[in-house]
């Protein structure tokens, strides 16, 4: 089974604006025309932690694909490098969702220092994209393709 860690990320444009970035534990952050890391295999389930290194919460949406909420967990925001994974430390046990997180969503809140975990169900074959729902953030990069492949 494939279980992918996506990250949240903050860096700075050439302008010195903040540049809200999505990528990888491994890969650290990415652009939109990078190529896509997130290829899920149509008919499957997939796990996915979302580590969220901003000090801003997040509403991450996936594009035609159905998840559900396992837990969040703290981690070290000083110590974790974003395309180092070994480099994240939990510093507290997981927690359950909200009830109101209960059920099938397509968007989840990402909270500041955490990992939420998720469980993801991918139906379609073809590209479409995972982004932040915060619309200055889908402006500025904050967005990553998606391919469903056979």
């Amino acid at each position: 089974m494939v279980e992918r860690q996506v990250l949240l990320a903050e860096g700075v444009d050439p302008f010195g604006r903040i540049l809200p970035q999505l990528g990888t534990s491994a890969a650290g952050p990415l652009l939109y025309m990078d190529p896509a890391t997130e290829t899920p295999k149509v008919g499957t389930t997939e796990p996915w932690t979302i580590i969220n290194t901003t000090v801003d919460a997040h509403p991450v949406h996936l594009h035609l694909v159905q998840l559900q909420v396992v837990n969040r967990q703290k981690f070290d925001t000083a110590t974790y490098i974003p395309g180092e994974p070994k480099t994240l430390e939990f510093t507290a046990l997981p927690v359950v969702p909200l009830k109101e997180e209960n059920g099938w969503k397509d968007t989840v809140k990402a909270n500041p220092g955490e990992v939420t975990r998720v469980i993801a169900r991918f139906d379609l074959l073809g590209e479409y994209v995972w982004h932040c729902h915060i619309l200055s953030h889908e402006d500025h990069e904050m967005m990553r393709p998606l391919i469903g492949v056979p």
